[in-house]
């Protein structure tokens, strides 16, 4: 005989987890949680999970919000004992769960649906693809309304958790099974069919569950269907949804980094289509979607080689989208001198001494790039395999993220644009050269930190180009240092640390007349007001440390007592940028640093600061 659930437990664990919630009434919730806790050593236990999770009516005693909150908690228990205790829970647990769970994707309350699809994927997950080989159909035929039963929202619930079974499954789809095959050679077919779904909602997400399998490493099944593939995603590029639009654009991006040579025959229809996407900056999640695809393809020799007689098109395009955002500007214009403010726990992301490399590839905070793993994060453009599901809480959530750490429009251009001049040098300058005209003076300072941030980002691939014009543009860089906006400064240090390979190279004269000025601006931009402006000026002294090696021994003095300032000065955050100038500076300098002058005048900010470091800091 089937399962049936009692009223009376129903009610009573209803209760429970609408209680366990209750923040306002603390002896409830603790009382709540224990008789949970109790209620887990019951073998019917996630049954009664499931039926509150899919079963729509409250039980006699609580209202509907009352019992909409019971009905998420039970999802949310039901899936996390489905994650710890799959394995041991009973056949007919287990049974009830597939056959009961379904029901709640044709919830009317979107929460719930997603919460019941995060159960589904669990159960996926833990019990295999082979362990519940129906639910891909079952999940299928109510996307498409096969019986003509299913809801917009059942639609909805079903494709939701189709998509998540991908994102946690993509490896374990594209297995092939004995006498079973791949399940990836059934399931992408159906995906290319829902593309065609009168609901854009149902288009995209089955574009973006396609893309899932064409993220690196791409599945066997994806590239053997490639070329049938292809033509599918063409078709969309002109559908009128902004999201199945962006999603085509990631699929270019996708394929740009791992299948290049599928996209060059067709890569000037490619650059027209996510031009004009890339141009709508009223939707900038389409427009960075569309400019991921040119920074993918300009890092990749297939088709970055084949990108040069599109670069009057292309580079206009990025340099415009390297200007801070309407809404960016009101934000950043609100920034004020925060010197002596003191930073507190989470602003701090020790870092380290560093290579070169990374510490010139970008600027501070206004990054033009980043290392993979933080722009694929901040775009959710990789697929990774966490904990979370939609619906569910990250606790870091309400933790304070500053916009200018996220991987976003600006910066994915100017990395864009740096790769580009790296690799075409005087043929990205010569598109660049009018703009940077028009732009470098402009009145509007979002124009001039754009100019700022494209001279820096064209600096290293273009340096043969822009070398005669150094003499005026240096500066005029350097009289930028003293702009009223922070930001400006800000990018500006990084900018000069670009240029610093040439200058600290230069002589007699001209080193007074071009590196000692750009060394000293720097220095003074280290004690700046704004603690954004510290952090630019100290990591790009850093660099000029590097570049200039043993060129700045006859001004340790100067130095030192700048670096003895900043100790008396930074809050903790910057301390560590500090550091890495202390440490560069000692690395080229050699024996000129132990000077008894100079340790004299540096130990004592040294242990000034080590005793006011408490016991626990990382520092």
């Amino acid at each position: 005989m089937a399962w049936q659930p009692q009223p009376e437990p129903v009610a009573q664990l209803a209760q429970c987890l609408k209680d366990s919630l209750s923040g306002h009434d603390v002896t409830a919730q603790k009382n709540a949680e224990q008789m949970l806790r109790q209620a887990k050593a019951s073998p019917d236990i996630n049954n009664y999970l499931a039926y509150i999770c899919v079963t729509p009516s409250p039980p006699e005693g609580l209202d509907i919000t009352s019992y909409h909150a019971a009905r998420s908690a039970a999802a949310i228990m039901l899936k996390n004992n489905v994650k710890s205790n799959y394995k041991s829970l009973p056949d007919e647990s287990k049974s009830y769960i597939r056959s009961t769970i379904v029901s709640g994707l044709r919830d009317a309350n979107t929460q719930i649906r997603n919460f019941a699809g995060n159960v589904i994927t669990e159960v996926v997950r833990q019990g295999g693809i082979l362990g519940w080989p129906q639910v891909l159909p079952d999940l299928l035929s109510m996307v498409a309304n096969e019986d003509g039963q299913a809801s917009t929202e059942a639609q909805d619930g079903a494709m939701g958790a189709l998509f998540k079974i991908c994102e946690d499954n993509r490896r374990a789809l594209d297995a092939d099974y004995p006498n079973q095959g791949r399940p990836l050679v059934y399931l992408l077919p159906k995906f290319v069919e829902l593309t065609n779904s009168p609901s854009a909602k149902i288009r995209s997400r089955a574009l973006s569950a396609i893309n899932v399998f064409l993220t690196e490493p791409i599945a066997l099944t994806a590239k053997e269907n490639i070329q049938g593939l292809l033509p599918q995603i063409v078709r969309l590029t002109s559908d009128e949804n902004d999201d199945v639009r962006r999603f085509v654009c990631r699929t270019f991006a996708l394929l740009a980094d791992g299948m290049p040579a599928v996209l060059a025959p067709h890569l000037e229809g490619i650059v027209d289509y996510t031009l004009a996407q890339q141009k709508d900056v009223q939707n900038e999640e389409l427009a960075l979607d569309a400019a991921e695809f040119f920074f993918e393809a300009s890092s990749t020799p297939v088709l970055r080689d084949n990108l040069q007689p599109f670069l009057n098109k292309i580079v206009p395009v990025l340099l415009d989208c390297m200007v801070y955002s309407e809404d960016d500007q009101l934000r950043l214009e609100g920034d004020d001198d925060d010197a002596d403010v003191e930073d507190e726990a989470k602003d701090i992301k020790p870092q380290f001494a560093t290579s070169k490399t990374s510490r010139s590839a970008a600027p501070s905070d206004g990054n033009a790039q980043q290392n993979d793993e933080s722009k694929t994060s901040a775009n959710g453009y990789a697929y990774e395999d966490d904990d979370l599901s939609e619906g569910e809480i990250d606790e870091d959530d309400d933790l304070d993220i500053d916009p200018e750490d996220e991987w976003n429009l600006r910066k994915c251009s100017a990395a864009s644009v740096d790769s580009l001049a790296s690799h075409f040098g005087g043929m990205v300058f010569e598109v660049t050269l009018p703009w940077l005209m028009e732009n470098l003076q402009h009145k509007d300072w979002p124009n001039r930190e754009a100019a700022v941030l494209a001279l820096g980002a064209i600096g290293p691939g273009c340096m043969t180009e822009i070398e005669p014009h150094l003499p005026k543009l240096i500066p005029y860089l350097i009289s930028l240092l003293s702009d009223q906006q922070p930001v400006v400064r800000q990018i500006t240090c990084w900018a000069l640390s670009r240029y610093a390979g040439w200058a600290s190279h230069l002589e007699g004269s001209s080193r007074q007349e071009f590196f000692e000025p750009m060394m000293d601006g720097i220095l003074q931009r280290m004690l700046d007001g704004n603690k954004k402006v510290q952090e630019s000026a100290a990591s790009a002294f850093a660099t000029l440390e590097e570049a200039a090696n043993k060129e700045l021994v006859p001004y340790a003095n100067i130095i030192i007592q700048q670096f003895v300032r900043c100790f008396g000065r930074y809050k903790d955050k910057n301390m560590y940028i500090l550091y890495d100038c202390v440490q560069t500076l000692a690395e080229h300098s050699g024996p000129e640093l132990a000077k008894p002058e100079l340790v004299d005048l540096l130990m004592p900010a040294l242990i000034a600061r080590w005793e006011k470091v408490q016991d626990e800091s990382r520092e």
